[in-house]
């Protein structure tokens, strides 16, 4: 009986030594979409974060080019369970086209995995672009205000499609 449990020890251990090790830390990504020239459209703010991380605090930094503005910002689920205040300021910038806009997610309760915020963008009639990349710059501090470091960061994506002109008659 000593030698099963041992051989089952053995074979157990040389499983778990195959599964990948899940990276820790905390990881923020926007989303890709597809959007058309005059239209709106929302792209998810995800995030990845372990309970122990206890994640109070976000500031989201974004340059947008000239073309694109932003609407609205709204909490998602994961910042609903944190009981998250979500603010946003937009500026110009000088020395080039567009605007800079500060989104900042502050929680009673450690904000958890999951979409937590979804931004609402306009995309200018003139768009004559086929993508652009939009790279946001994230800063976290814990619920008691310690700073967070080596937060990874994943780019949005916003294809620009042409508009879809139906005829009326095909459509019948």
């Amino acid at each position: 009986m000593v030698r099963r449990v041992y051989l089952l020890a053995l074979v157990w251990l040389a499983f778990c030594s195959q599964i990948p090790a899940q990276e820790q830390g905390i990881a923020i990504a926007l989303g890709s979409v597809q959007a058309v020239p005059g239209g709106e459209f929302s792209i998810p703010l995800t995030l990845k974060a372990s309970p122990e991380e206890q994640l109070g605090l976000l500031v989201i930094e974004l340059n947008l080019p000239d073309i694109l503005s932003l609407v609205e910002v709204k909490g998602g689920p994961a910042a609903e369970v944190a009981k998250a205040d979500i603010k946003k300021d937009s500026t110009e910038v000088k020395d080039k086209p567009g605007s800079a806009v500060k989104i900042s997610i502050e929680a009673e309760r450690p904000i958890p995995s999951g979409i937590f915020a979804s931004l609402t963008f306009k995309l200018s009639d003139d768009a004559d672009i086929k993508e652009m990349e939009l790279e946001p710059k994230v800063r976290a501090w814990t619920l008691d205000k310690k700073p967070v470091d080596g937060v990874r960061v994943g780019n949005g994506r916003i294809e620009v499609i042409p508009p879809l002109i139906s005829c009326f008659f095909y459509m019948h």
